[in-house]
Formats: structure tokens, C-alpha cells, sequence
């Protein structure tokens, strides 16, 4: 059989809003991995002998840093929660 295979290319060519929007959007991401990332590290060295204290830890959550942080509702809130939800999925294969 002799297939051909197609292909396409695109060039994104975003405005100087949606540029600023992306970076926004990236920086606040880094933000939230790192606040994230620096809570679980504390809260395992404080707790890390004891484990019923740390199962029993309730971690901060995107909505709880976007209120300390008001300038992440301008972003899009899935990138936001997949940060979170794979920081999580990071912990818990750690773990086990």
C-alpha cells in the first residue's frame, strides 16, 4: 500500500495583548507550582514522623491563593488547576 501522509503547518502570530496574556499566564502558573511546592516541603518536614498529622494537613488549593494573589483571576483557571492537580499526582506517586 503506498499512503500518502498529510501534514499541516500553522504560524501563530499573536497580538502584543495575547502575548502579554501567555507570559501572565506562565508567570502565574510558576507562582502557584512554587507556593504549592514550598508548602508541601514545609509541612513534610514538620510533620514527615508523624503521619497521622500530615494525612490530616489540609493543603491550600488554587481558590485559597487566588485570594491572597487577586491578579491570578486575570488568567485562565485550567492552567491554574493542572498546575495544582499535577503537583498533587507528583506527591502521591512519591509517596507510594
Amino acid at each position: 500500500m503506498n499512503e500518502t501522509v498529510k501534514g499541516y503547518v500553522y504560524r501563530l502570530k499573536p497580538t502584543t495583548k495575547q502575548i502579554n496574556l501567555i507570559n501572565q499566564t506562565f508567570g502565574c502558573v510558576r507562582k502557584m507550582w512554587n507556593l504549592l511546592l514550598l508548602e508541601r516541603k514545609s509541612i513534610y518536614e514538620l510533620y514527615g514522623k508523624y503521619p497521622e498529622l500530615l494525612n490530616s494537613h489540609q493543603y491550600m488549593n488554587p481558590k485559597t491563593i487566588k485570594e491572597q494573589f487577586p491578579y491570578m483571576y486575570d488568567v485562565d483557571s485550567q492552567s491554574l488547576t493542572t498546575a495544582w492537580l499535577h503537583l498533587k499526582q507528583a506527591y502521591s506517586h512519591f509517596f507510594n
